[in-house]
């Protein structure tokens, strides 16, 4: 498994944000992933899975959405806020956490993406309507209510379990909105 480090980037506010990063062996320039964690931040699981990720040929990163200084409930309730929002401080710590990302010298910027899960996949979903991104993986992300909400999207890969009482529904939602919207999609319920 790709071994992670410790990482620092300049958030929206110019102070550092925690992150994990993990990248391939070898010393070509590689597509990216931005690794967007569920509520329960930047865990050890979450850093799991930016390894995986980095063992698939892509230089992850996991910014700690979280790291926004003062009372972890706090810093919690302002993700949840911007999510809610769709606009805050969160998303433009992942425009920065792209912007890094891409200034890296392994990265091959054009072909970045972003993956999240549950409190992170709503954010994938949101911020890949707003970045240039190649695609966004959303696995148990909050979905818009409406197809306006997701028009710019880039191709999308989700999945829900379809026992899921909370996010079923959702998944069904997205894929009826991004059919409407012609955009490339594979979405698993």
């Amino acid at each position: 498994m790709a071994a992670i480090e410790d990482v620092a980037f300049p958030a929206s506010t110019g102070r550092p944000m925690r992150a994990a990063l993990a990248r391939p062996d070898g010393g070509a320039r590689r597509p990216a992933v931005i690794v967007i964690h569920e509520i329960f931040g930047l865990n050890d699981d979450i850093r799991r899975i930016t390894a995986r990720v980095a063992d698939l040929g892509f230089v992850a990163l996991a910014p700690d959405l979280f790291d926004t200084g003062g009372p972890r409930m706090l810093c919690v309730l302002r993700a949840f806020l911007a999510l809610r929002r769709r606009e805050g401080p969160a998303f433009a710590d992942l425009e920065a956490a792209r912007v890094w990302l891409g200034q890296r010298p392994e990265v091959d910027a054009a072909r970045t993406g972003v993956v999240g899960f549950c409190l992170g996949g709503g954010f994938a979903l949101l911020y890949a309507v707003r970045a240039p991104l190649a695609a966004a993986g959303v696995f148990y992300g909050e979905v818009p209510k409406s197809a306006e909400e997701l028009r710019g999207v880039c191709p999308i890969l989700a999945g829900y379990g379809g026992r899921d009482r909370l996010f079923a529904s959702q998944g069904r939602r997205l894929e009826q909105l991004l059919g409407e919207l012609h955009v490339p999609h594979d979405v698993r319920v």
